[in-house]
C-alpha cells in the first residue's frame, strides 16, 4: 500500500470470459508490516467507509450518511495499466451464490491507496457504525442471498 504496509483484498467473483471482465473484490482492513496470512483473511473485516450518499427525489437532492462496504468491480484490462503488486497467498471458499447487489467500480489504485480509518477522513465523515466480517462473505449466510 502507499504507506509501505501490506494490505489484503479478497476476490468474490471471478470473471474469465473477456479481457475487460470485471472481478468483484472486497478491500479488507488488513494493514500490516509483514505479509498477510490466510488466518489474517479468516479474521479480517471488509473496509466499511462512511459516505454522504446523494440521491434525488424528483428534483430535490437528498443526502444521507451510509456505511458502504468497499466491495467493487475491478477491470482486468485496467490492471495492465497500473503498477499494482498482487500476490495470491491462498484460497478461502466463497459462497457460490454471491450476488452483486450494488454495482460500483473501483480503479486498481484503490487497492494501494485506500487506507482504512485515515484520521482526516474520519474527522470529516465520521466513524462507520457497521462492520462486516469477511467470513460473512466466504460462508453460506443470509447476507449473500
Amino acid at each position: 500500500m502507499d504507506n509501505g504496509n501490506y494490505g489484503g483484498a479478497f476476490v468474490l467473483t471471478d470473471e474469465q470470459e473477456t479481457e475487460v471482465g470485471t472481478n468483484y473484490i472486497a478491500i479488507t482492513t488488513i494493514n500490516k508490516s509483514d505479509k498477510p496470512t490466510i488466518e489474517d483473511f479468516e479474521n479480517a473485516e471488509v473496509y466499511v467507509k462512511r459516505v454522504n450518499e446523494i440521491s434525488f427525489k424528483g428534483t430535490e437532492m437528498q443526502k444521507e450518511w451510509v456505511d458502504q462496504p468497499q466491495i467493487g468491480g475491478f477491470s482486468a484490462i485496467q490492471l495492465k495499466n497500473h503498477n499494482v503488486d498482487i500476490e495470491v497467498i491462498g484460497q478461502l471458499p466463497i459462497h457460490n451464490e454471491y450476488k452483486i447487489t450494488r454495482q460500483i467500480g473501483f480503479g486498481w489504485v484503490a487497492l494501494k491507496s485506500t487506507l482504512p480509518f485515515k484520521d482526516e477522513y474520519i474527522k470529516i465523515n465520521g466513524v462507520p457504525t457497521k462492520t462486516l466480517k469477511l467470513s460473512e462473505l466466504t460462508e453460506s449466510t443470509g447476507y449473500n442471498n
